[in-house]
């Protein structure tokens, strides 16, 4: 653990790992804090393009560590992240939904045919709903200042790295109040 954080932390802070950073969200899936400063981390370079393709390539691995690992948590840190995520990319919005629709497929009470799934989960199956429904709220309803915050750049009032902050500020209150409402 101790070099995975080297790694990650050492000397090039210019750039992120993001198999490294996945590697120790894994690592430290068992300790909150850690799993919580690692999304806040990600979510703050996450408008990099090399970041945001790290994000997506390990979509797969994130969408099942935000279903598994946060069961018994009573905050929902991963999830926020992907709300965040999903605010950023319709794509990676999209992505995550066809995810978690499996999901959900996989988890469900009942088979198609109407008999007793055998891998039915009902806490897994109802996060997987629970996200799919937050998700698709953050991506209907949107940045609710994202608008204004794009006006006073254009209009020379904010600086660019202003605007950055402003909108990642936006983007992860907004997904507070989407996690926060929805439990």
């Amino acid at each position: 653990k101790s070099s995975l954080v080297d790694e990650v932390f050492g000397k090039e802070n210019d750039k992120v790992h993001m198999e490294k950073m996945v590697m120790l969200i894994w690592q430290f899936r068992d300790d909150q804090k850690v799993i919580e400063f690692m999304a806040q981390f990600v979510a703050k370079f996450a408008n990099r393009r090399d970041v945001f393709d790290g994000i997506e390539f390990y979509l797969p691995q994130l969408a099942h560590m935000i279903i598994h690992l946060e069961v018994n948590w009573d905050d929902s840190i991963l999830e926020r992240f992907a709300l965040i995520i999903a605010q950023q990319s319709l794509h990676f919005a999209l992505q995550l939904n066809w995810i978690l629709q499996a999901a959900i497929e996989d988890y469900e009470p009942e088979l198609p045919d109407g008999t007793p799934n055998p891998r039915y989960q009902p806490l897994f199956y109802s996060r997987c709903v629970k996200l799919l429904t937050n998700i698709e709220r953050c991506v209907v309803y949107g940045r609710s200042r994202s608008i204004e915050l794009q006006r006073l750049y254009e209009k020379g009032k904010i600086t660019k790295q202003e605007y950055d902050i402003l909108d990642h500020a936006d983007r992860r209150f907004n997904a507070l109040q989407i996690t926060t409402h929805a439990q």
